[in-house]
């Protein structure tokens, strides 16, 4: 395919899947979805994996793609997303995740929105055979007695380090799995938002009726251990092309 007519994809399809995570995520109706979305966001394809990583620096030799917002006195000055192409799944290798990031800024710009749940909304737009691998990850961590309690994923400013990164995406993932499936996608977003500034215990008490973080571990931990909780994500976006 001519890079004319992948472009002219990619563009279609970052628009429609925008909206789509906008109204899903944010709450926003069809109406007010377009309504003060400035800047645009900028999406650079590259030709191959080596001209990606040559752009978007060192840590990005193990991506596809990556994300960048930058905020300015409490507004948004830039959007950018970087994609690696010449590939065939160049629309839903990391485009769904990326700009999963980039929409959920509109929601965090005084306060940076926490790292795992930063990841686990993102997660929850990647493909069926990502998200299958994060959930290896997890099953993996859950076996060694490798997870972090709750209250310490959801306080992590950072990421891990390299021992821990997979739980740390796979139980992200998980846990806003977990959540959203007690209620619309945009609860979601309302209670990290609201945890951010009056802490977890409150915002599980308003949004989702369980008292603290420490009841909120022993009911995920009951939750993967099931046998009857489906594996896969019900809440997926869907591009046209897939």
């Amino acid at each position: 395919m001519d890079s004319e007519n992948s472009a002219q994809r990619l563009a279609e399809s970052a628009e429609k899947l925008r909206r789509e995570l906008r109204e899903k995520w944010l709450g926003q109706s069809p109406e007010a979805i377009d309504e003060g979305w400035r800047p645009k966001c900028e999406i650079l394809l590259y030709p191959g994996q080596a001209s990606y990583v040559a752009a978007a620096g060192r840590g990005s030799e193990h991506t596809v793609g990556s994300s960048l917002v930058n905020v300015e006195h409490g507004q948004i000055k830039s959007r950018r997303i970087d994609l690696a192409g010449g590939r065939p799944d160049f629309l839903t290798a990391a485009l769904p995740h990326e700009l999963t990031h980039v929409v959920l800024k509109d929601r965090f710009l005084s306060t940076p929105i926490p790292r795992w749940a930063d990841e686990g909304t993102a997660i929850l737009a990647d493909s069926d055979a990502k998200q299958a691998r994060h959930r290896n990850d997890l099953n993996d961590a859950l076996h060694r007695h490798a997870t972090f309690a709750a209250v310490s994923l959801m306080t992590m400013d950072d990421y891990p380090g390299a021992d821990h990164i997979g739980a740390f995406y796979g139980q992200g993932a998980s846990l806003t799995k977990f959540l959203v499936d007690r209620a619309k996608p945009a609860r979601f977003i309302d209670f990290v938002t609201l945890a951010t500034a009056k802490g977890y215990d409150a915002a599980l008490r308003q949004c989702y009726d369980i008292p603290n973080v420490y009841e909120l571990d022993r009911q995920w931990r009951l939750y993967v251990s099931s046998p009857t909780v489906a594996q896969s994500s019900e809440i997926s976006i869907g591009l046209a092309t897939r």
